[in-house]
């Protein structure tokens, strides 16, 4: 009785002999190592990514194996073209003995293998400009970072102005080490974000944009993130800004620098504190769904999961407080979160989809609120509830040093008057536009004081120079509150 693979084998054979496909094929000695990582762990979800950007009639280059005869057809009916360039670089264990090191042949034969691996990996042949998407499956954990970089510029190269570049691979944490080959690379979100956000064309007028990265809530011990790139002119706007981002406004060592500040798992005002006080609003009941916007490194989406038994989707578009989130998710063995890099601006959420809509001093940065509320009204589900807490611009006429603060910054700012109409007129119901600033104060000066008494400790990993920028940053702000300039609001609304 012939088995799934030889069903699998036969179709692919009689579609290569009409010439459906053209197959780039890199065998290895080690198939029951293959078919043990990827047929047991392979998941119809990033099928489904692929189907979602819909393929019909689109030329697609698949980099890894395509072992679900199931899925398999679901991507051959649709598309025009289909190009295999089979990765299976699974290698020999190398046994460790001797108090901790390995034996000579098992170091050999490793090396020996990822040499073979690396020469197959590297050599994207297809023509430039010839597909309309590419998908990589489980195949960048088996490659050093030049590796990867060649891999993925080949890719680009590849891939058609506008075309979509589709990628799966594992995290950090996600398999045992005894499941694991001796030369598996794991990196953390922010660092494959940066290899991804240099690829360029051969010409090098052309590079990849974020779309989204999804990681979500590990399912029997797999931590995995899904990446989707279209490919654009390297000048976009929205490319610069992500690079942007990464490496100067939220640097992961600013971000770990503030943590210290608000506390553990927090990069917003008050920390567990305010979490804490702000979610006795809600009318949170166990299963309901959460979307935390600018959800930094996961604190209150953590709180929420934890104590109330929601499932929190967290959404930045900052790689670095992702990656860090994935972290602070591992080591605390949360469940319930699910964290993603994408811009809530362009992300189409399912409507009528979330009980809760849920941001902490984010929405300051965005200048078309209006569009952004009319976006999470859409999905938030009839009889949820919106909140926020932002910071917010004082009635008085404004000092000169306020206005270059705001403008550096590049804040987008408005009274909590007219934050709460513009709800209203959005459609909300119910809205509570609270003046929260002596709250702000008061948060301001604990956290400063306490951190403060923190100064040798904090001292051991960072310098001099962001110890005093704290300092001065947090008194800078306690003046523009006093002064009348800056103001905290806290919002509460509905969906009717």
């Amino acid at each position: 009785m012939a088995t799934i693979s030889d069903k699998r084998a036969q179709l692919l054979n009689t579609l290569i002999k009409l010439g459906h496909i053209d197959r780039q094929e890199s065998e290895r000695k080690d198939s029951t190592s293959c078919d043990r990582l990827n047929e047991e762990d392979i998941a119809d979800g990033f099928y489904d990514a692929l189907c979602e950007i819909g393929l019909e009639k689109k030329d697609l280059l698949f980099l890894g194996p395509m072992n679900s005869l199931h899925s398999f057809s679901k991507i051959i009916r649709p598309v025009r073209s289909l190009e295999n360039l089979k990765i299976c670089p699974i290698l020999s264990k190398s046994k460790v003995k001797d108090g901790g090191k390995k034996t000579e042949d098992g170091e050999e034969k490793g090396r020996k293998l990822q040499n073979e691996g690396d020469s197959s990996v590297l050599h994207v042949t297809s023509p430039a400009e010839s597909k309309d998407v590419v998908a990589i499956d489980h195949v960048s954990n088996h490659l050093d970072s030049d590796a990867f970089r060649t891999l993925i510029n080949g890719c680009v190269n590849a891939l058609r102005t506008g075309g979509t570049l589709l990628m799966r691979e594992y995290l950090h944490g996600s398999r045992s080490e005894e499941d694991l080959t001796d030369h598996f690379y794991f990196r953390d979100v922010a660092t494959t974000c940066a290899l991804l956000n240099t690829a360029t064309s051969s010409s090098g007028k052309e590079g990849l944009q974020l779309v989204s990265a999804s990681a979500p809530d590990p399912v029997g011990g797999k931590q995995e993130v899904t990446w989707k790139y279209i490919k654009v002119s390297s000048d976009t706007p929205e490319k610069k800004l992500q690079v942007f981002l990464d490496a100067q406004q939220y640097s992961k060592k600013g971000i770990l620098k503030y943590e210290k500040v608000f506390g553990h798992r927090y990069v917003s005002t008050g920390g567990d504190h305010t979490t804490m006080e702000f979610c006795r609003l809600f009318h949170l009941q166990r299963g309901q769904k959460v979307l935390d916007v600018g959800c930094g490194i996961g604190g209150s989406a953590f709180f929420m999961a934890q104590e109330y038994g929601v499932h929190v989707h967290g959404v930045d578009l900052s790689s670095n407080m992702i990656s860090i989130g994935i972290q602070r998710r591992r080591e605390g063995n949360f469940h319930g979160v699910d964290f993603e890099i994408c811009n809530v601006m362009t992300k189409p959420f399912e409507p009528d989809s979330y009980d809760l809509v849920y941001s902490r001093d984010v929405i300051l940065h965005i200048d078309d609120k209006r569009r952004l509320f009319e976006i999470l009204f859409r999905c938030l589900k009839p009889g949820g509830q919106f909140f926020i807490t932002d910071y917010c611009c004082g009635e008085k006429e404004h000092s000169e040093e306020f206005k270059d603060y705001v403008k550096q910054r590049g804040y987008k700012l408005l009274t909590v008057a007219d934050y709460g109409k513009l709800l209203e007129e959005v459609g909300f119901v119910n809205v509570k536009a609270e003046d929260r600033t002596k709250q702000f104060v008061n948060i301001l000066r604990v956290e400063l004081a306490e951190f403060e008494t923190q100064e040798s400790d904090f001292l051991r990993d960072f310098s001099q120079a962001d110890y005093d920028e704290i300092v001065n940053g947090w008194s800078a702000k306690t003046r523009r509150c006093q002064a009348g300039d800056q103001a905290w609001g806290m919002f509460l609304a509905e969906k009717k």
